[in-house]
């Protein structure tokens, strides 16, 4: 990337979230293109419910951030 270029990032913060997620990361990838490279950080909070097993499994464009 270079200095006149821009990167948006979008951050989610997640705890048992799976259930919001099914809806709420097809819903941002459906979303007009921002003009610039974008992407998606999960932030998942040790999560127990699989979320983050779910989230590389059918959302593998999602970059997973386990705690």
């Amino acid at each position: 990337m270079s200095a006149g270029q821009r990167k948006l990032s979008i951050l989610v913060a997640s705890f048992n979230g799976r259930a919001h997620l099914e809806s709420c990361l097809p819903a941002v990838r459906a979303q007009r293109d921002p003009g610039c490279d974008w992407e998606l950080l999960l932030l998942d909070n040790g999560s127990s419910d699989g979320t983050a097993a779910w989230v590389r499994e059918h959302h593998p464009w999602v970059r997973l951030v386990p705690s």
